[in-house]
């Protein structure tokens, strides 16, 4: 569907692929099967790799090279939350550089699309999550060569990650009221909630993750509530509302209470309010990139306070060193004039006399070295005041 049969590739493979391929200190893999996005995202994941990211054109065009010899189109980790507004690294990677494909503008199919994959040409070109490709490309992360590791940002184990949110689905067969699901979340781990859904993208993963573990006809909790306070839906971790998925219009406010909590349908995905007592399975989520501090030992067994001191030591010798030569000058002016530093020039004197003396002294120097006639008019400057006579 999405082949270049214009320019056919000028390589192929005539042996399978290695299970690992080196390039510039990164490791790829190329997984295949006809899948959507987000299995693509899992069959990474189950390779002990990620969907890869593209940060530089050392890297794009290796790659470039790999899928025209493949000849086929594989996903990429690159995909958009606001419809196709933004795009961002499925592993936080930054998103200066890009390579988009020229056609992909002026492609109607795709202008839509939330999801990238790489084209036999190398150009990114976008479409729907659930389009089937018959690849992709991962990348396993490097892993710190550094003895020591000053933070670290990972999901608990069994969660899923995806973007920069982490995901437990254990407690879909749970059931438990709103409130007792909340609870159970942020005993798992505290800083987690009832599930929150920001975008499509989002929510067609969760659906993904769901409907192939056979959870087909299932309605769980969203941490979406009706807040009396500001007369308005809210979630639960204080996330913006742009995005929603109700059956059809949102809910008239006028008409909610405090016990509205909202559901949503695996079948299809649609929002649905309900009392917050009812008893339902639900889904934990919490942020990946919460950092946590690691105790590390200081190098060559030094107390963390011995530099910071010697740095004080240092900066209170020089400055009683500084204090002395003030003083020594102070006392006797005339054993420092050999030094440019504090000569007359530069140190400034209350005789109006020495004075008019550096000033000439000036004037004669420009006049030696400049190879100029000393000219009709010419200004004095009094270098202490930055101040010039004529």
């Amino acid at each position: 569907m999405f082949k270049n049969t214009s320019k056919p590739p000028t390589h192929s493979y005539h042996h399978p692929l290695p299970d690992n391929i080196e390039y510039r200190s990164s490791t790829y893999k190329v997984v295949s099967g006809n899948m959507s996005w987000y299995d693509a995202m899992h069959m990474c994941t189950e390779n002990e790799s990620e969907l890869v990211s593209i940060t530089d054109a050392y890297h794009q065009a290796f790659l470039t090279v790999l899928v025209n010899r493949l000849d086929a189109p594989h996903w990429i980790g690159l995909y958009s939350q606001d419809s196709g507004i933004n795009y961002k690294w499925s592993d936080g990677s930054d998103t200066v550089y890009t390579h988009w494909d020229a056609f992909d503008e002026d492609d109607d199919d795709f202008v839509t699309g939330e999801c990238v994959f790489m084209d036999v040409n190398g150009g990114w070109r976008r479409a729907d999550c659930e389009t089937p490709l018959t690849g992709a490309l991962c990348h396993i992360p490097l892993r710190s060569s550094k003895p020591f590791v000053l933070h670290e940002t990972s999901c608990p184990s069994t969660w899923v990650k995806f973007g920069r949110g982490c995901y437990n689905f254990e407690p879909v067969v749970e059931k438990l009221t709103f409130q007792e699901s909340r609870i159970h979340c942020k005993q798992k781990v505290n800083t987690s909630d009832v599930l929150t859904i920001e975008s499509e993208t989002e929510n067609r993963f969760v659906l993904e993750q769901l409907l192939s573990s056979g959870f087909l006809h299932r309605t769980i909790w969203l941490g979406m509530y009706f807040n009396v306070d500001t007369d308005s839906m809210a979630w639960v971790d204080g996330s913006p509302t742009d995005y929603t998925n109700w059956a059809g219009k949102g809910p008239d406010t006028k008409l909610l209470t405090a016990d509205t909590c909202v559901t949503t349908r695996l079948v299809d995905g649609v929002w649905h309010l309900s009392t917050c007592g009812e008893q339902l399975g639900f889904i934990c989520k919490t942020i990946s990139d919460v950092t946590t501090e690691v105790e590390v030992e200081p190098l060559n067994g030094l107390h963390h306070g011995v530099i910071p001191a010697a740095v004080v030591v240092a900066v209170l010798i020089f400055a009683l060193l500084a204090g002395a030569m003030w003083f020594l000058y102070r006392r006797n002016p005339a054993r420092f004039r050999g030094f440019p530093s504090l000569g007359s020039a530069y140190y400034r004197q209350t005789n109006s006399q020495s004075t008019e003396s550096d000033g000439n002294v000036l004037i004669t120097d420009l006049e030696a070295h400049s190879g100029f006639g000393r000219p009709k008019q010419i200004k004095k400057c009094i270098v202490y005041s930055f101040i010039c006579i004529k």
